[in-house]
């Protein structure tokens, strides 16, 4: 029987099951006995859309579509000008609350001062310093750097557009970390379970891989009796892409085979 039409009778064996009763299907289910085979897509594991952390204009995106980039590698820089003016400003601050403090002590010292006056003026560096480090920390969004070990998939923006804070930047996906996900009868579930092992042939590269069941999705489909699994590959595999497809077939210990089920 070939695979297309394995695949027509699959919804059709589906509707029987739903409405014929358990005597005329058997126990066994011998309709679905035919259909050993689905179809898988890859998925990246790591996926990530990077969005502006404050508005602003872009000075430089330094990478490209299709880049491979390193963990921490530079991607997108924003022009923070303005806001290295306000460090400047909040350092000067930082600086004259404390000669101010240093001052107070050796007055306290000889008493031409209160405790009072000498508690305030330490709570002006307190809230100098902190000013400082608020303005420090805005800092981390002037450049945007990858997460993890990455292609760029996506780019949305070019250097000297004006962006507003939330803006997608750019997506990237790891390019060596990938799942299988699926679709398979939920009556495949009386033997399939996590750890079924499995090949998946893709159609892009030719290739077969063994993988093994990794999780099952906890909600079945009333309608379509079916169940959403995902898979993981049992060696890293090189050369694929998000989005690539192909067939998968149950191999199993039980005698369940690309032929046989």
């Amino acid at each position: 029987m070939s695979l297309r039409f394995r695949l027509l009778l699959w919804p059709v064996c589906l509707v029987l099951v739903a409405i014929l009763p358990r005597s005329v299907l058997g126990d066994d289910h011998a309709l679905l006995a035919e259909i050993e085979q689905v179809r898988g897509q890859l998925r990246a594991v790591q996926k990530a859309t990077l969005s502006a952390g404050r508005e602003g204009k872009i000075s430089a995106v330094s990478v490209r579509l299709g880049q491979l980039v390193k963990k921490g590698d530079a991607l997108v820089d924003l022009d923070c000008n303005e806001l290295k003016a306000q460090r400047d400003v909040a350092r000067a601050r930082l600086q004259a609350a404390k000669d101010l403090y240093h001052v107070n002590e050796r007055l306290a010292k000889v008493r031409n001062i209160s405790p009072l006056e000498l508690t305030l003026s330490g709570s002006e560096v307190d809230v100098a310093h902190g000013e400082l480090n608020q303005i420090r920390a805005r800092f981390r969004d002037c450049r945007i750097v990858a997460p993890f070990d990455a292609r760029i998939v996506e780019r949305f923006a070019d250097p000297h557009e004006y962006i507003r804070r939330g803006d997608p930047l750019l997506t990237l996906v790891n390019p060596h970390q990938f799942e299988i996900d699926m679709v398979i009868p939920s009556l495949w579930l009386l033997r399939v379970a996590v750890g079924t092992p499995f090949s998946f042939h893709i159609d892009e590269t030719g290739s077969a891989h063994g993988a093994v069941l990794r999780s099952i999705v906890g909600q079945v489909d009333p309608i379509s009796q079916t169940v959403r699994v995902i898979g993981r590959f049992e060696q890293p595999v090189e050369g694929l892409l998000p989005g690539m497809s192909g067939v998968v077939l149950f191999t199993g210990e039980d005698g369940w085979t690309d032929g046989e089920r």
